[in-house]
This record gives C-alpha cells, sequence and structure tokens, in this order.
C-alpha cells in the first residue's frame, strides 16, 4: 500500500491540520476526484490520482470530502495530522 499525503487545512475542530491522502496502490484511474474538482485533482501519465494544492480552504476542503465519497476505490481519504 502506497500512500501520498498532500494537502492541509485548518478546519479541523481544534484536531489538528486536516490532510488529503491518496492511496496509488488502490487508485483505479476512474477520474471521478478530477470531475469533482479539476483544480484541486488531475490524474498522472498512468492514469493515477494527482494533488494539486498543498493547502485546502473552505471550499477546497468540501471538494476533497466530495472527492473522497465519489471515488470508486476509495483511494482518497481525508485525516487529522
Amino acid at each position: 500500500m502506497r500512500w501520498y499525503m498532500d494537502s492541509t487545512n485548518s478546519r479541523s475542530g481544534g484536531k489538528g491540520t486536516m490532510r488529503i491522502i491518496a492511496d496509488h496502490g488502490v487508485c483505479i484511474g476512474a477520474g471521478q476526484c478530477v470531475r469533482t474538482d479539476p483544480s484541486l485533482f488531475d490524474q498522472d501519465e498512468n492514469g493515477l490520482v494527482k494533488i494539486l494544492h498543498a493547502n485546502l480552504g473552505e471550499g477546497k476542503l468540501n471538494s476533497a470530502e466530495r472527492a473522497s465519497y465519489v471515488c470508486p476505490a476509495q483511494a482518497l481519504k481525508l485525516a487529522y495530522e
């Protein structure tokens, strides 16, 4: 399992910094994340998810949550740092 960590946010309710995590080991390249927010996600040359922004503002956090929900491989997770 290979985890790729990127992106942070301070909307954490005192729990720390929010991170979005992409697992390239389970990503199937369906592209639902890119369709959810192409300004936050892209796909690499192999079709695997790429996270484009280091910081998640309020709008980006909502997009990241939605992308995590719609990912058919469940390759995206949100976690507190």
